[in-house]
């Protein structure tokens, strides 16, 4: 008995459950769920910095609960930044390569917001002289970022070098970066008209947030 009522009350909450728009909002942040009868929704939630993320997939209900399913993908890069200080060194090196470890000539840099712009040699390699930099900071801390500007034909970056005080520099950029994807299900519990997500964002595995339905 107990049984069959146990699968009455999962049938129940699957046959009840409307495919509708769900939203939740947080610090003027608005994050929404629509959940569509063909069985496909779509998830806007706000980026970390600026803009939107969208997140697309299927969708099921299991028991008590709705089960988004998608793909996640990871980025596979061999692009870094590395440096190192060298002692009585008064200018600063700066080789770049790509992933193959082949120098990438006839580029501009820049570093920080100087105007000075030097070229990448037949070896990738450039260098500036601490006594032409006019921004060249020398009392902050070690924290400081210095950041180096790459520019090409169809292409430009802007990197980060985490100590300002690093005067030997290698630059690494990955023009065939990989990204492999894995599938991905998350658990939403069903409670009437709510939805019960944990880690909304993906990055925060205690976080749990509401959504409601939209009327």
């Amino acid at each position: 008995m107990n049984n069959i009522l146990t699968i009455l009350i999962l049938l129940s909450t699957a046959a009840s459950f409307e495919p509708r728009i769900y939203e939740h909002k947080r610090n003027g942040r608005n994050y929404f769920l629509e959940i569509r009868s063909d069985s496909t929704f779509l998830y806007e939630r706000p980026g970390m910095l600026m803009g939107n993320i969208h997140e697309s997939g299927k969708w099921k209900v299991k028991s008590n609960s709705l089960i988004l399913i998608d793909s996640i993908g990871t980025l596979h890069s061999k692009s870094a930044v590395s440096g190192n200080k060298i002692i009585d060194q008064n200018y600063i090196s700066i080789k770049v390569m790509n992933e193959r470890g082949e120098a990438l000539k006839h580029l501009e840099v820049s570093l920080n917001d100087d105007e000075l712009i030097k070229m990448t040699d037949e070896n990738g390699t450039t260098r500036f002289e601490f006594s032409e930099l006019k921004k060249r900071r020398y009392n902050q801390p070690d924290s400081t970022i210095e950041t180096i500007t790459l520019k090409a034909d169809r292409w430009n970056q802007s990197l980060a070098v985490k100590n300002i005080f690093c005067n030997d520099i290698m630059v690494v950029k990955d023009f065939n970066p990989i990204t492999t994807f894995e599938r991905r299900e998350r658990e939403l519990k069903i409670e009437g008209n709510k939805l019960i997500f944990p880690n909304p964002s993906g990055m925060n595995k205690d976080q749990i947030f509401e959504f409601k339905r939209k009327k």
